[in-house]
């Protein structure tokens, strides 16, 4: 099979998995939701466990992506992932609390472990010189899945929820089809007789120091970590403007269902501007590109946080920090890809998404405690404008001025 057309099979792969993770996340977002006044911190750790096995795992995952066929590790977690949607299934019929929080978890070790291989997987089907392009595609249909499955969310009644975790299996079940049809690749992997080890820690230093002998590499990572972290407060953020206040007044009046689909209609404007920079970025990036996106999804954030008083002002204004991020987001991950010898992508891209998700379990255990210092959403907002503005600023440093894309096979 061509590489072109195993590429679409991966995107339509990563489209599904992600359709899923929103969906699930979503729905038990909004249940804790409508849990606020018994269990206010649920939100919170759904977070916190859906981030924390990236922390153990994500590293270990990229190793296992050097080693093996990332092909093959895809087809493996999605089938692990339908088996988790049918626990998610059971969870939503017992209307179990306890369940969902464990099956979330759950879902955060199968994500840490496909993350590498899909990824990567991007660099064996696309060359130097259609990088940006190809990650703006994967890009925009990441965001589309995010759309429909964060719209779906919110729909159903409670004792009908069941139904979405069999609906998730056979999605991912199709996954698992359609990535068994992508082409196999030649391994990039340099010969190794180093067991593989579960030592996060370790890992995480030496994989700084490895990305340190590569400039902008870890610039590059730390600022796509601050964009989750921000993303993460986002979330959180947009949920809880449904929350009713002590007055019993909230700032969005209107049912979970449609507040999701506000929610999701977000990711057009981020898969828009995904495309865009992916179509106009060539044979080089330049750092200006990261750093006006990132210069706008700050500006974003900080007229919510000031203005954001009304459905309509709050979403105008994420829908400028959402068309931002994909000018954002693209340029950064395509320089991890690029920059990051082939023997050692896969590595990494678990030592990126390790600190993707250890800032975004940072928001999730700062959030208690701001919520007991009276920071409400408006205020979640401005800190996170106030974050990415400087992630913009460590960039600026840190990255070179041009990165040129040679066309070599990856």
């Amino acid at each position: 099979m061509s590489n072109s057309r195993s590429f679409k099979h991966l995107v339509v792969t990563q489209f599904l998995t992600v359709f899923n993770d929103n969906l699930f996340k979503q729905s038990v977002l909004l249940i804790a939701v409508g849990l606020a006044a018994t269990f206010p911190e649920m939100q919170s750790w759904a977070q916190a466990l859906f981030s924390a096995p990236f922390l153990v795992f994500a590293v270990f995952a990229g190793n296992l992506a050097d080693r093996y066929s990332k092909r093959k590790l895809i087809i493996i977690c999605k089938y692990v992932e339908a088996a988790i949607m049918l626990l998610a299934a059971l969870s939503f019929y017992l209307q179990s609390t306890t369940a969902l929080l464990i099956t979330v978890a759950l879902m955060g070790t199968q994500s840490a472990f496909l993350g590498p291989a899909k990824y990567g997987a991007i660099r064996d089907y696309r060359d130097g010189k259609h990088l940006t392009h190809a990650n703006g595609i994967f890009q925009t249909s990441v965001l589309f899945g995010i759309l429909l499955g964060t719209g779906c969310a919110g729909h159903l009644a409670d004792h009908y929820l069941w139904l979405l975790g069999v609906l998730m299996a056979a999605i991912a079940i199709g996954g698992a089809k359609m990535a068994a049809e992508m082409g196999l690749v030649a391994a990039h992997s340099q010969p190794s007789s180093k067991p593989l080890r579960i030592n996060p820690i370790a890992k995480l230093i030496d994989g700084l120091r490895f990305a340190k002998q590569y400039r902008g590499l870890s610039g590059a990572m730390m600022g796509h970590a601050v964009f989750w972290l921000c993303g993460s407060w986002i979330l959180l953020a947009w949920n809880e403007f449904l929350i009713p206040d002590a007055e019993g007044i909230s700032v969005v009046e209107m049912s979970k269902g449609m507040w999701s689909i506000g929610l999701a209609s977000l990711s057009v404007f981020m898969g828009l501007g995904a495309y865009i920079c992916g179509r106009s970025i060539k044979c080089e990036i330049n750092k200006s590109v990261p750093l006006w996106g990132g210069l706008g999804i700050a500006t974003g954030l900080c007229c919510c946080g000031l203005f954001g008083h009304s459905p309509l002002s709050i979403w105008l204004s994420l829908s400028l920090a959402s068309f931002a991020s994909g000018f954002y987001l693209i340029p950064l991950r395509s320089l991890v890809q690029f920059i990051a010898p082939p023997y050692a992508l896969g590595s990494m891209l678990g030592l990126s998404q390790m600190l993707d998700f250890g800032f975004i379990l940072i928001t999730a255990l700062i959030r208690p405690w701001l919520l007991d210092i009276n920071v409400d959403a408006n205020g979640l907002l401005l800190i996170a404008s106030v974050a990415m503005s400087c992630a913009c600023v460590m960039l600026k440093v840190s990255l070179p001025p041009t990165t040129k894309l040679v066309h070599t096979k990856a």
